[in-house]
């Protein structure tokens, strides 16, 4: 193919684009805005938050965010009139047909070159409507409204829609059609409207059921004991009505997420997230090979998505992402890594992801985009999740260390993380503390001994293991959600459709687009970019979630003993 002239491409597009609030969506804004200013005009879709409109929102909390420093240090003063010149908030939801746009927006719309869809509910167990309205669902709305303005469509997916398969994972694969099982099921044929209607049918069953008079008892009954608990008057009708949906609510989420699960993991998928988002790749290939109202369509998938190498600046990150909570276990006691043999932590730092999403846009714009984009590193850089989890080890030294001299401190700085089997994780960690805590705590809550002052220590003793088996239960819940990423699974993503996008590409667009994970030193990144973006602009905001809250702290049990020792020895000395 003829040389590829990304910003001759672009020049003067009209794009909407869809799920600016994420981590990905806003780097690959910036990005597009900072290198390829003479792109037409932008329209953003934002949803309008409680008493403020899209508008508002987007300017006060998106434009707001360090994601656009590189565009507040080009223009300066001039920052608002370029950007109210090249982007427009529009109201709208993803989860609604037409993205909800009024027909007046339909109308003011107009023509669209791209639809570019990065909105998606990344939670690895969402409720399976949740999942289905967002990441399916909002799929289809996307298509839907390129149709209607006859855009071109760029989704933005996951590469994990690959499911439980191990090696090589190859862009050119089928699309439609695809589940996971597919070797073990061969006479079964996957359909992705069977599914939704399944789905959908799976939901409007459940929501009955939550209906019924004897379940509606059980929330009556749950909701009295919870207000008598919680020492408020069962009697006062408005406060139990309240009560009562409450109960219903938490029922039936839960009822969805566990369903949700079921479902995903019955097809091979590794959870409800990757089971959604690979319907909504599907609902893109049938679009585009659709005969009577085809859409063309681009499908990126990026591997795990983690801090910025360069763009906005070194070690920008935010939100709950995929390494965070390990990282964070890390300094806060937890030692034991469940780590398989030969497994890969396909990491790839969001700036070269929203490279290769300006890349594909433009790919796609010009009619020459392949089918699907993998954004990763595995196959030609690989991290073996046992080195990260040593890397690990260096950061909590180098974090303790650095910090304090207290002799708690000193103790963790020397406490490295080790990577385990599966079977050594849960005979010697956390669901073995869990395990301990909870039996222990039992006998001591139903013991009934003759000395008040033994009462009362078997009894604050009993609280104390409580919580350490809560905070066990929680940090083995979380390993176990990503289990099959850092044990179970052996996933290399080729990505030779970027590489090959990149190659064709101007000169001076690969200046303003790098990608080059070949050429990413691991350690240098963990060490010096990665944990020090967490430490930064993630860690915080976990503290502030968990460690504010004693029944929710993400921590284990022996940093949760080691604490207790470190406070009791203080007091013995004072």
């Amino acid at each position: 193919m003829k040389p590829l002239d990304v910003e001759e491409t672009l020049s003067g597009r009209r794009i909407l684009f869809i799920g600016a609030t994420g981590f990905v969506g806003k780097v690959a804004l910036s990005l597009l805005l900072d290198r390829y200013p003479r792109t037409g005009k932008i329209f953003v879709l934002t949803r309008a938050g409680a008493g403020s409109s899209s508008e508002e929102r987007f300017f006060g909390k998106i434009v707001s965010s360090p994601a656009f420093d590189p565009l507040r240090a080009r223009f300066g003063a001039d920052l608002s009139t370029f950007l109210h010149d090249r982007c427009v908030p529009v109201p709208g939801d993803v989860g609604k047909p037409n993205l909800g746009f009024s027909a007046e927006m339909l109308t003011s719309l107009g023509h669209l070159d791209l639809v570019v869809n990065c909105a998606g509910l990344v939670t690895f167990n969402p409720t399976l409507e949740n999942g289905l309205r967002i990441n399916a669902l909002g799929a289809r709305h996307a298509i839907e409204l390129a149709r209607r303005t006859g855009a071109a469509l760029v989704h933005v997916s996951t590469c994990f829609v690959a499911g439980e398969r191990d090696g090589e994972i190859r862009e050119d694969e089928p699309v439609a059609g695809y589940f996971p099982r597919r070797a073990e099921l061969p006479e079964t044929e996957f359909s992705v409207e069977a599914e939704l209607r399944d789905g959908q049918r799976i939901i409007d069953a459940e929501k009955a059921r939550a209906d019924d008079s004897a379940q509606l008892s059980v929330f009556r009954t749950r909701a009295a004991r919870r207000l008598r608990n919680e020492g408020r008057n069962p009697y006062d009708p408005a406060v139990f009505k309240i009560a009562v949906a409450r109960e219903r609510k938490v029922w039936l989420a839960e009822r969805l997420t566990t369903l949700g699960m079921e479902r995903a993991r019955h097809w091979g998928w590794t959870n409800t997230y990757t089971y959604t988002k690979s319907l909504g790749e599907q609902l893109c290939a049938e679009a585009d090979a659709s005969r009577d109202a085809r859409v063309r369509t681009c499908i990126v998938r990026p591997a795990i998505v983690e801090s910025a190498l360069r763009f906005p600046f070194p070690g920008w990150n935010e939100g709950f992402t995929t390494t965070a909570p390990l990282a964070y276990l890390n300094i806060k006691g937890h030692r034991s890594f469940p780590a398989g043999d030969g497994v890969r932590l396909d990491v790839i730092p969001v700036d070269y992801v929203a490279s290769g999403l300006v890349m594909a846009m433009a790919a796609t714009i010009a009619g020459e985009n392949e089918r699907v984009y993998q954004l990763g590193s595995s196959d030609v850089r690989p991290l073996f999740l046992r080195h990260a989890v040593e890397l690990l080890g260096k950061h909590k030294r180098r974090y303790f260390l650095g910090r304090s001299r207290r002799p708690l401190d000193q103790l963790r700085a020397r406490l490295p993380p080790l990577p385990v089997s599966k079977r050594r994780f849960v005979r010697t960690s956390a669901p073995m503390w869990k395990k301990a805590a909870t039996r222990v705590s039992s006998l001591l809550s139903a013991a009934r001994l003759p000395i008040p002052l033994l009462q009362g220590l078997a009894t604050s003793t009993g609280e104390a293991l409580s919580v350490v088996a809560s905070d066990a239960a929680q940090t083995e819940a979380l390993f176990e959600m990503f289990m099959p990423f850092i044990h179970d699974r052996r996933y290399v993503f080729r990505c030779d459709h970027v590489r090959a996008l990149h190659a064709r590409i101007t000169p001076a667009d690969q200046r303003a687009l790098p990608w080059a994970p070949e050429a990413i030193d691991w350690e240098r990144y963990w060490l010096d970019i990665h944990l020090v973006g967490l430490e930064k602009w993630v860690f915080p905001s976990l503290e502030e979630e968990f460690g504010s809250k004693p029944h929710r702290r993400l921590t284990t049990a022996p940093c949760a003993l080691y604490a207790r020792a470190y406070e009791l020895s203080r007091r013995a000395s004072r």
